[in-house]
């Protein structure tokens, strides 16, 4: 039996090494190309078994965006080609219009803003990624972005989880972000699990080198669309959303 069962192992390894497309790594990242890599995070909260999807992504090898729909729509909906990955964006009102700052193509979206002191900024530029904690590095009528939009909290800082307090509050959460060596992480949980702060808490957990991560919108908005090098994943949102941020393969 034993036999067998190291049959089918070795098996199964050289099956997913020869297609190469996935290589099962150690620490159970799995990678496609050489570019991305994801893994499942499992997670215990309150005796309920949970999981938090991380897609990491090297910046040089894709063109990252951000989208304003013209029409509203759920995740399943959006066809970008070949291979791309999408996921939700930030908050927006009940017209579908941006809650807070919002800049696509250089161009300013609406005319809202978040508090500053209370919220977080992630940019692109020439297509380099960044976050920025709007408290230190505020947003003024000069500042012009390829893409950039505007939410909160932030949930790590230079590597240090940013939220103090549990307030008790499960969602489904989808966050941003990215570590020391500049690589780009995606996390999203759809199940009602956790609270922003246990979101943070898993996050640190990771075998990941973090160093900024900022929470996008939630809840129903939660949404993942993976469609690459013959894998595909997806976390449908339970409503329809206005803008997404798109990475798609250069």
């Amino acid at each position: 039996m034993k036999k067998i069962l190291l049959f089918m192992f070795s098996l199964s390894i050289f099956l997913f090494s020869s297609c190469g497309e996935f290589t099962y790594l150690s620490n159970d990242w799995k990678n496609i190309g050489d570019e991305m890599s994801f893994k499942d995070w499992n997670f215990n909260i309150d005796n309920v078994d949970g999981s938090i999807e991380v897609i990491k992504v090297d910046p040089d090898n894709f063109k990252i965006s951000v989208k304003n729909l013209e029409t509203p729509k759920r995740i399943n909906e959006l066809d970008f080609g070949a291979n791309f990955i999408v996921i939700n964006g930030s908050y927006f009102h009940e017209d579908y219009t941006p809650s807070g700052f919002l800049m696509i193509d250089g161009k300013r979206v609406g005319d809202r803003m978040f508090d500053q002191q209370k919220s977080a900024m992630m940019s692109i530029s020439d297509n380099h990624f960044r976050i920025s904690d709007l408290q230190d590095e505020p947003i003024i009528d000069t500042d012009v972005f390829d893409y950039a939009l505007q939410s909160f909290p932030l949930l790590i800082k230079d590597g240090k989880g940013f939220i103090k307090e549990n307030s008790g509050k499960k969602s489904r959460r989808t966050a941003i972000g990215n570590d020391k060596q500049g690589n780009i992480y995606i996390f999203v949980s759809d199940s009602y699990l956790l609270s922003l702060y246990e979101f943070m808490e898993e996050i640190l957990k990771m075998d990941i080198e973090i160093d900024e991560v900022i929470n996008l919108d939630g809840g129903t908005s939660t949404g993942l669309k993976v469609q690459y090098l013959g894998y595909k994943n997806l976390v449908d949102n339970l409503a329809l959303v206005p803008n997404v941020i798109l990475f798609e393969k250069k």
